[in-house]
């Protein structure tokens, strides 16, 4: 182990706690503790519906990624399988504004879906409420839940398929005793991620919500600082939405840490090809193709019929896409640096030939865990009024303060993420050349350019993809802090859709769209290259 390099991950990790501490300690420094407690019935129905559509929602994505993933890891020979799975990979970084844009599109009252069933004499679809957050949950989380448990499933050692194949196991007894057990750690965890995902969603709920009625806390929080500036309300709902998502992060440090890993084993599984099988898998790929592309082909379509010469020539435009831009590559740069520093600190504390044996060592690791994954017990609508409070005390300008808060929130979003790519290689680099590095006496360069690098390459190139994706399409503090001042697409396209020009708000989605495609698809074309 290096001190240096041990010092600099435990100072960035001590940095990122501070700040988080901080912002605890500005909120509860408003806080009423007196009708904290007092549970209206305003704050009773918003509690129950956040938890209510939050457990919908990942019952169904999960639902959806087993029934998917099975029927992707049997049919592993198609005509355009490798784009659908990048697809279904892509799924996950697209804006959320997007996706409810496209979901509007599909199944709204003007949408595709209700224009068909319009010619059989069937009422138009009403997509607003409920069934818009469920489904555009479950679009996100869904394609999520998908990719992680196909890499469970392509794990799975050729010898149980031959043995399951000699004793003539059916479809459901291979899928109960083999499948199915194979995907049930990665279940647990996802069904922990997915909620909190779900718990703390912003964007889908307001513009999907279709009213008071169908609100969350998080919408809750947005309303009470930016409508109706009651701080009192808005710190009263962010405290009850920290207390349950602390209580539920606390079962994320038991997690399978390769749960997004890159990497899986090809097993050709030919001779349990069935015909009737066959059928059933062909069945599933085609609906949830169709329910996965079928949105992205309409904000295609809507965005080609408006004018994009009047919205590429807009001056808010022009200063929302480059400060969307240079806030995604700073916010990129910042997470892969952080991911890499916090994932050797962590491989620190659990390799044998480092800190594995030391007293601290668990303590160690729940902390460098819990900070990982800050971002599901603490939102970027909580960490805003976090910010928004600390640069009212201390008179901070808050141009300033919304540049450093959106790029922090945007590495923290990303952190989870990235960490359960890099961490596992990491983990493994150590464990094979540890001894070496030692009885070599490398030096940290050397060590780092020489051993550690060549063998990140390619993830390396796809978490800055994913980073860059993610704080791109992102709507969460720059909904506190956004003007004409300070504007990005996400912010400058909800201006368009709240002042109903469509036109304009299509052509602008399909940009973002395009671009969010380009960097993600993108970059995982180079990673694959590099990795092969």
């Amino acid at each position: 182990m290096k001190k240096s390099s041990f010092f600099i991950e435990l100072g960035t990790l001590f940095f990122i706690i501070f700040i988080v501490v901080f912002i605890f300690i500005s909120i509860f420094e408003k806080a009423d503790f007196q009708n904290l407690f007092l549970l209206d019935q305003r704050t009773l129905n918003l509690l129950k519906f956040s938890i209510y559509q939050a457990i919908i929602s990942t019952i169904i994505s999960i639902s959806l990624g087993v029934v998917l993933a099975w029927a992707l890891h049997y049919r592993q020979k198609f005509l355009g399988r490798r784009v659908l799975i990048s697809l279904i990979s892509a799924s996950l970084v697209i804006p959320s504004l997007i996706v409810a844009f496209g979901i509007i599109g599909v199944f709204g009252r003007s949408g595709w879906i209700s224009q068909i069933l319009s010619n059989f004499g069937v009422e138009a679809l009403s997509i607003y409420g409920i069934k818009g957050i469920i489904l555009a949950h479950v679009y996100l989380n869904g394609s999520f839940a998908t990719k992680a448990l196909l890499h469970a499933l392509d794990s799975i050692p050729l010898n149980r398929y031959k043995l399951s194949a000699s004793l003539d196991l059916s479809l459901w007894q291979r899928f109960k005793y083999i499948d199915f057990l194979a995907m049930t750690p990665t279940i647990k965890t996802l069904f922990v991620t997915i909620f909190l995902l779900c718990f703390t969603s912003f964007a889908i709920v307001l513009l999907l919500g279709g009213g008071p009625q169908n609100s969350t806390l998080e919408v809750a929080i947005y309303e009470a600082i930016k409508i109706d500036f009651n701080l009192g309300l808005a710190i009263k709902y962010t405290l009850i939405q920290l207390s349950i998502s602390i209580l539920i992060i606390s079962f994320l440090s038991k997690k399978d840490e390769d749960i997004t890993s890159l990497k899986s084993n090809y097993v050709d599984i030919w001779f349990l090809d069935k015909r009737s099988h066959e059928v059933i898998e062909f069945f599933i790929i085609s609906v949830a193709s169709l329910f996965f592309i079928l949105p992205l082909f309409v904000i295609f379509l809507d965005g080609f019929d408006g004018s994009f010469k009047r919205v590429l020539t807009d001056e808010l435009f022009i200063k929302s896409f480059f400060t969307s831009i240079f806030i995604a590559t700073v916010s990129a740069l910042f997470s892969l640096i952080l991911t890499l520093l916090i994932a050797d600190l962590k491989r620190t504390f659990t390799l044998p030939l480092r800190l594995q044996k030391s007293k601290l060592s668990y303590l160690a690791k729940i902390i460098i865990e819990l900070t990982g994954n800050i971002y599901f017990a603490i939102s970027s609508l909580v960490l805003g009024l976090g910010f928004f409070l600390i640069s009212l005390k201390y008179h901070i300008d808050q141009y300033v303060m919304a540049w450093f808060a959106l790029i922090f929130a945007n590495v923290l979003l990303t952190l989870p993420f990235s960490l359960s790519v890099i961490y596992p290689l990491l983990y493994k680099i150590g464990s094979k050349y540890d001894r070496l590095n030692y009885a070599l006496d490398l030096g940290l360069k050397d060590e780092w350019f020489k051993v550690i690098l060549p063998h990140l390459k390619s993830s390396l190139i796809y978490v800055f993809a994913l980073s860059f994706c993610f704080s791109l399409g992102d709507l969460g503090i720059i909904a506190l802090f956004g003007n004409e001042n300070f504007s990005t697409l996400p912010w400058y396209l909800y201006g368009l859709l709240g002042s109903y020009h469509n036109s304009d708000a299509s052509v602008t989605a399909t940009v973002l769209l395009v671009l969010t495609l380009l960097v993600f698809l993108g970059g995982e074309y180079i990673a694959n290259r590099k990795r092969s």
